[in-house]
């Protein structure tokens, strides 16, 4: 689904009062449309995807509720360079700010996660990948791999995790 269709989708969704994402059924607060002009400036950016997640993906965002949008980049080794990840964090706020206002109709806080960087634990990136809509996806492949890539970590780490809880339950 190519952005065009994803935002019409969304929008009509929207209008009938629920949005289908990820095989399941949630309310959506409001929608976020990424303009045309906001689409240019993000493949300028090498943006290959924006996906939203927290409490307005999952419809349960509340006045204080701030926007969480999770970034894949073409090129993440520009996340290595404190300089370039700040300035490529200012051009997305830029990016994101009247996207996030038009749609809440109110300021907000947003919080920009780079999910390819080496910072992210694995617990974010796959609620991300499981939980997350799509509002910009420059090539489906990009998003999929990553879902793929996550989904495949957390599986794998699946057993450590439930014997680090056991641990920890048996001490308390």
């Amino acid at each position: 689904m190519n952005p065009c269709e994803l935002v019409d989708f969304i929008f009509r969704e929207y209008n009938k009062g629920i949005s289908r994402s990820r095989g399941y059924i949630k309310y959506m607060t409001h929608p976020f449309i990424i303009s045309p002009d906001q689409q240019a400036a993000l493949e300028r950016l090498e943006v290959e995807a924006l996906i939203l997640f927290g409490s307005y993906a999952q419809g349960i965002a509340g006045p204080m509720s701030d926007v969480d949008v999770g970034i894949l980049l073409s090129n993440p080794h520009v996340l290595n360079d404190h300089t370039q990840k700040h300035q490529l964090y200012d051009a997305l706020y830029d990016i994101l700010s009247p996207v996030a206002g038009n749609a809440i109709k109110r300021l907000c806080d947003i919080d920009i996660v780079f999910l390819q960087d080496q910072s992210v634990n694995l617990q974010l990136k796959y609620h991300v990948a499981k939980y997350g809509v799509t509002l910009y996806e420059k090539d489906i492949r990009s998003l999929a791999n990553f879902r793929e890539y996550v989904m495949e970590r957390y599986a794998d780490f699946a057993p450590l995790r439930r014997a680090f809880t056991h641990a920890i339950l048996a001490r308390i």
